[in-house]
């Protein structure tokens, strides 16, 4: 049914998610691909729709691409996003997912604690994003986004 109303409807970006989704449900990860990259490269979508899609592909990531490192960018995308929605909260949930399974697989885990360091800076708790930056950096010395998030969060101040 939603290759029918992609194909009536080549710009109703709901159908083309469940179908990128249904065929990362049984395992055409190319047709996936290509259907999430088309909706990506659309430019009529509203911030509520971007969050959905963030969230799917997020997801499409962490399931089905076995990525978390592509999962942790999109759950961000959508979580920066400042439109509360239970959208964006399943952002968060899922990033704080991926936290406690790269924790519980390695204490020192400089990608958790800059994730919990972006979940704080955007809640602008910048004292806690501070100190988890501060942590990234310390088993990640040279990454560039943390050491960018912590220069930007000192100078405002």
């Amino acid at each position: 049914h939603f290759e029918k109303a992609v194909e009536l409807k080549p710009k109703f970006h709901f159908a083309k998610m469940n179908l990128a989704s249904m065929y990362a449900e049984r395992g055409d990860y190319s047709k996936a691909d290509e259907l999430f990259e088309k909706i990506q490269k659309m430019n009529n979508l509203k911030i509520e729709d971007w969050q959905h899609f963030y969230l799917q592909y997020g997801k499409y990531f962490f399931y089905h691409k076995k990525s978390e490192e592509h999962a942790v960018f999109y759950f961000k995308e959508g979580y920066k996003i400042q439109n509360e929605s239970y959208k964006r909260d399943y952002c968060y949930t899922y990033l704080k997912k991926i936290v406690k399974i790269r924790t519980s697989r390695n204490k020192e885990d400089s990608m958790a604690f800059g994730i919990l360091g972006f979940l704080y800076q955007v809640k602008e708790e910048k004292p806690q994003a501070i100190e988890y930056y501060k942590k990234a950096l310390m088993y990640d010395p040279g990454n560039e986004d943390y050491l960018s998030a912590l220069c930007e969060l000192r100078l405002s101040i």
